[in-house]
C-alpha cells in the first residue's frame, strides 16, 4: 500500500469518527432540550392548573368550615333538626297515648299539626288502640292468652314507635354531608371525619326512636288519666334522649381541624412552588 492510499484511508476513518461524534452530540443536545422544555412546561402549565384546583378545593373547605365552626352541641343539633324531630315525634306519641286512654282517636292541636305537616318528610305510624305494635322479644307460647287478659295499660306498655317523622331540614343537612363525600375535590384526609359525623347524626336519629320507646313504657305510670296528660312536662323525654345520643361537637371540631390543617399545608406548598417559579 502506497503512502497516498494510507493517508486516504486514515482520512476516511477520521471523517467517520467525526460524523459519529456529531450525531451523538446532536441527540444528546436534543434530549437535553426536550427535558428542559418539559420541565419548563411543567412549571408554566401544571402550576396554574394546581392553583385552579386548589381554588375549587378552597371553596369546598370554606363551605365545610362555615357550617361547623359556629356554636356548639346545641347549634349542631339545630343544624340537623334533631331537637325538632324529637319534639314532633313526642307530640305524636302523646297524641296516640291520649287516644289510647280515650278509647278513640283524639284530634291533636291543629296549629301545631299544621307546622308538623309543613316540616315533616317521610312516613310514620301513629299508635292507636287497634294498631298496637308489640316489642320484639323471645317467642312466648302464652302470648296470645296474655294479650287477651292484659290490662289496657299493659297493652300500651308493650308498644313502641316503629317510624319517625323526619323533617326536610334533616334530609337536606344529611344530603349535604353526602355531597361532600361524593365531591372528587374532597381531600382524602377529610373523608373519614365527615363519615364519622354522618354516622353519629344517624345514630342520634336512632336514639330518638329508642328514647321514645323507653318513654312510652313510662307513660302509664306517669300519666294514668287523660286529665294528668294535660299537666305533663315532657322535658324528661329529652333527658332520656341525651343519655342515648352521641355528642356531635367533638366530631365537628375534628372535621374543622382537619380542614384547617389541609389548607395550611397545601397553601404553604403552593407558596413555595410560586417562589421557586419566580426565582427561575
Amino acid at each position: 500500500m502506497t503512502t497516498e492510499q494510507q493517508q486516504s484511508q486514515c482520512f476516511g476513518f477520521w471523517c467517520t469518527d467525526v460524523t459519529g461524534v456529531v450525531q451523538m452530540a446532536f441527540w444528546i443536545i436534543a434530549a437535553t432540550v426536550t427535558v428542559l422544555s418539559y420541565l419548563q412546561a411543567r412549571r408554566s402549565l401544571f402550576q396554574p392548573l394546581r392553583v385552579e384546583v386548589f381554588k375549587l378545593q378552597l371553596q369546598l373547605l370554606t363551605r365545610i368550615t362555615s357550617l361547623f365552626t359556629r356554636g356548639g352541641e346545641l347549634r349542631l343539633r339545630e343544624h340537623f333538626d334533631l331537637d325538632k324531630i324529637l319534639k314532633m315525634n313526642t307530640f305524636l306519641m302523646m297524641g296516640a297515648y291520649v287516644s289510647f286512654l280515650a278509647g278513640e282517636p283524639v284530634q291533636p292541636d291543629e296549629v301545631y299539626l299544621g307546622e308538623l305537616a309543613s316540616d315533616a318528610e317521610g312516613s310514620m305510624i301513629i299508635l292507636h288502640p287497634d294498631t298496637l305494635v308489640e316489642l320484639v322479644g323471645p317467642p312466648d307460647p302464652d302470648a296470645e292468652e296474655s294479650r287477651q287478659s292484659a290490662a289496657p295499660m299493659d297493652k300500651w306498655s308493650a308498644t313502641k314507635p316503629q317510624r319517625l317523622v323526619i323533617t326536610r331540614r334533616f334530609h337536606e343537612s344529611v344530603d349535604e354531608l353526602e355531597e361532600f363525600l361524593a365531591d372528587p375535590l374532597l381531600p382524602d384526609g377529610l373523608r373519614e371525619p365527615i363519615e364519622r359525623l354522618n354516622e353519629a347524626v344517624h345514630k342520634n336519629l336512632e336514639a330518638i326512636q329508642d328514647a321514645l320507646g323507653e318513654a312510652a313504657a313510662i307513660l302509664p305510670s306517669s300519666y294514668p288519666t287523660i286529665e294528668s296528660t294535660g299537666k305533663s312536662n315532657l322535658s324528661w323525654i329529652s333527658n332520656i334522649w341525651n343519655r342515648h345520643a352521641v355528642r356531635l361537637e367533638p366530631l365537628a371540631t375534628d372535621l374543622v381541624e382537619a380542614t384547617r390543617n389541609y389548607f395550611d399545608t397545601k397553601s404553604l406548598g403552593l407558596q413555595r412552588r410560586a417562589e421557586r417559579l419566580n426565582l427561575n
